[in-house]
């Protein structure tokens, strides 16, 4: 985060060098001996942190799936660690509420030792469960903060299905299946749709990529979603056929297509309201690559929510990018261009992650494939945050005649396990809700929210979890030998804490840090000199003067 940072506020600016003061430690993210060079700046670090080596045993890491399926065996890997601990015999255990489910016996045989145990746990309880990893505590250890680890497995009973349907191999389709993947709760088909053998059974959600195209309107394919009321998510690109297209009745309708292409940056839409989108989301979709979509007018000729909006080069326009319509109880979104393979290859090399690419295209999954259109009221919200991420939800309420509302009240009660209640009220938006929590202690909540009407009164119910940070507990011996590399790689030098009073001297001495002046010409007419033209002119008309009293004219 903070080679991005400095890239994007000194790009094309005499950045002389960077000093780096820490203890060399990191917990996500790639190696920064890979990053700091793209800085093309000398990288002076400070060493901070304490280097001794005490004696301490502790969990490094727990490896697991945030999700398992009732009734199924599930992993989890958890790392050990042990320093000056040589000849001892530790047992490791895991419970959930108190009961010890599993318990493994070590032997430590070196000073520096490290193995990783496996270990397999039954999915024998349905919703939310919390699981304690400890080992033994001995004496004399640094601290016991890291003898212990908790986790946190939603177990489900079912999985919802995700087809994609495609017009022919696109890279697009890779980012939608590792996006998709990244949730156990779905499970994702891909199929191209002159190999499709018609079968939706079970379907919760059909993808239809670059359909209709203009060698295949899949006519008969769209009819049999369309009677089995299965929602639909439409990407248009390069292969879609206008026509087609305008014959969907998505709520949009393509003019003056002429056939051609053209690239549609995305701006984020200020009225809309059926999920939340954070300001990061903004933020970095605003700088990436433009989509591919089928050049023409966007008009709206029904009601639909826009999502993105078209930005072509710095205008920003009204024309939808992404947008979501809703017809009785089938939800159809679309999204006007292709591309998506770009936007997470260019996530990654900016932030290191598909954080925000994964967001947009988890959270359009499940909207479309949730089912509980018919229900008056409903929340949307993570099964999972982390104790740095603000709990977030998103609701719905619908009035007798199936219209979206927000005139009623939304209020919510969440609650920890030890009974402790948090009240809050849901903020309007457009015409949905949104609530942001903040930021709570890792555990296990529950949560009731009360929508009360002139005539009626909703409920709805929920779990999710809180997970800890335990990253930072995982080391304590601070890591200089990574400064020093990082300070060879990039031309500067490693300075300990202690001789700090001498860096200043060090890169004063440097003859590469200077300011750099910068020049340029500029070419005018003499013309337009008024001096000289004043000049010119006195001339001119002196010299008509004289031939004229002398005669010469």
């Amino acid at each position: 985060d903070a080679v991005s940072s400095l890239r994007s506020r000194y790009v094309g600016r005499n950045l002389g060098a960077l000093i780096l003061a820490t203890d060399g430690l990191y917990n996500k993210g790639q190696n920064p001996l890979y990053s700091y060079p793209a800085l093309n700046a000398p990288v002076y670090t400070v060493g901070m942190g304490d280097t001794t080596i005490f004696r301490d045993l502790m969990i490094r890491n727990v490896n697991h799936n945030k999700t398992a399926f009732l009734g199924n065996t599930f992993p989890i890997e958890v790392t050990i660690d042990a320093r000056k601990c040589s000849g001892e015999t530790v047992e490791l255990t895991v419970s959930r509420k108190e009961k010890i489910l599993i318990t493994r016996t070590l032997q430590i045989s070196n000073n520096r030792f490290n193995t990783v145990i496996p270990v397999f746990l039954d999915a024998d309880e349905k919703g939310s469960n919390k699981y304690t990893v400890r080992i033994t505590q001995l004496d004399g250890e640094l601290t016991y903060d890291n003898n212990s680890w908790d986790l946190y497995i939603d177990v489900i009973d079912n999985k919802q299905v995700i087809l994609c349907l495609a017009n022919s191999p696109h890279p697009d389709l890779g980012a939608i299946r590792s996006a998709i993947e990244t949730n156990p709760g779905y499970e994702f088909r891909m199929v191209l749709a002159n190999e499709f053998d018609g079968n939706l059974s079970g379907v919760n959600l059909a993808i239809l990529h670059q359909l209709p195209s203009t060698v295949n309107n899949a006519s008969a394919l769209i009819e049999k979603l369309e009677k089995q009321s299965v929602p639909v998510w439409y990407i248009f690109g390069s292969q879609s056929s206008v026509q087609a297209i305008n014959n969907l009745q998505t709520g949009v309708k393509i003019t003056d297509h002429r056939g051609n292409l053209t690239e549609i940056l995305a701006d984020v839409s200020r009225n809309f309201s059926v999920f939340t989108i954070d300001d990061e989301f903004a933020r970095r979709i605003s700088g990436f690559p433009p989509l591919i979509a089928p050049f023409g007018n966007y008009s709206r000729v029904g009601d639909l929510q826009s999502m993105l909006n078209q930005k072509v080069g710095q205008v920003k326009t009204e024309m939808p990018l992404m947008w979501f319509q809703t017809s009785g109880d089938k939800k159809t979104g679309v999204l006007a261009g292709e591309g998506l393979w770009k936007w997470r290859l260019r996530e990654f090399a900016d932030h290191g992650n598909h954080d925000v690419t994964n967001s947009f295209i988890s959270k359009t999954i499940q909207y479309l494939s949730s089912k509980d259109i018919k229900t008056p009221f409903r929340v949307f919200y993570k099964k999972s945050f982390t104790e740095n991420e603000p709990v977030t939800m998103d609701a719905e309420f619908y009035n007798e005649s199936g219209e979206l509302i927000n005139t009623p009240e939304v209020q919510v009660n969440i609650s920890n396990e030890d009974g402790s209640s948090f009240p809050f009220t849901f903020n309007r938006t457009g015409r949905a809700y949104s609530l942001n929590a903040g930021y709570l202690p890792s555990g296990i909540y529950k949560f009731t929210a009360n929508a009360k009407s002139e005539s009626s009164s909703k409920s709805y119910t929920g779990t999710f979890t809180v997970t800890a940070l335990q990253a930072e507990k995982s080391e304590t011996v601070a890591d200089h030998n990574l400064l020093k590399s990082i300070s060879v790689r990039t031309g500067g030098t490693f300075t300990d804490l202690s001789a700090l009073d001498l860096l200043a001297d060090e890169l004063k001495s440097r003859n590469d840090i200077k300011p750099v002046s910068y020049m340029r010409k500029k070419l005018d007419d003499v013309i337009n000199v008024k001096w000289v033209f004043a000049i010119i002119m006195l001339l001119l008309a002196s010299e008509w003067f004289m031939r004229k009293r002398n005669g010469a004219y």
